[in-house]
């Protein structure tokens, strides 16, 4: 019987004890409001340009996408954006990058909105040997 008693003692002092003193933090929970996001790359090569474009897409189940994507000209020559466009993000990060597979001197722009606010922008000219690359990996402040 003392064996037991003991046993409940010891059991019902450390289900009392501070979670801090047995290293368990407590969990915090920070609620997201989704955003409107908009990815814009473009380029200044004037004629046939191609890049590969990598983000994550938490949504997905994948969640990166990756591939080749040309950009179009328009009737006088000039290149459209590429946009990746996620209407309700709730997410805290954004993750990708583009690059352009050769070593073309032109550039090559990533910029970031939020919320129609630019937050980041990313410029690259190749050369030789030197890939045009742009990043837009960032942190959303809530």
């Amino acid at each position: 019987m003392k064996k037991i008693l003991t046993l409940l003692i010891l059991l019902l002092s450390f289900s009392c004890a501070n979670n801090q003193d047995i290293g368990i933090q407590p969990i915090i929970v920070v609620d997201i409001i989704p955003k409107k996001i908009d990815i814009i790359i473009t380029t200044t090569e004037p004629i046939f340009d191609e890049i590969v474009l990598s983000y994550k897409d938490f949504n997905l189940e994948e969640e990166w996408v990756y591939g080749p994507r040309q950009f179009e000209y328009d009737s006088n020559g000039n290149p459209l954006p590429i946009i990746v466009s996620f209407e309700e993000y709730k997410y805290a990060t954004i993750v990708g990058n583009a690059y352009r597979n050769n070593d073309l001197p032109s550039g090559l722009k990533a910029q970031l909105f939020i919320n129609d606010t630019l937050v980041l922008e990313d410029e690259a000219f190749g050369s030789d040997g030197v890939y045009a690359t742009v990043n837009f990996d960032y942190d959303i402040e809530n």
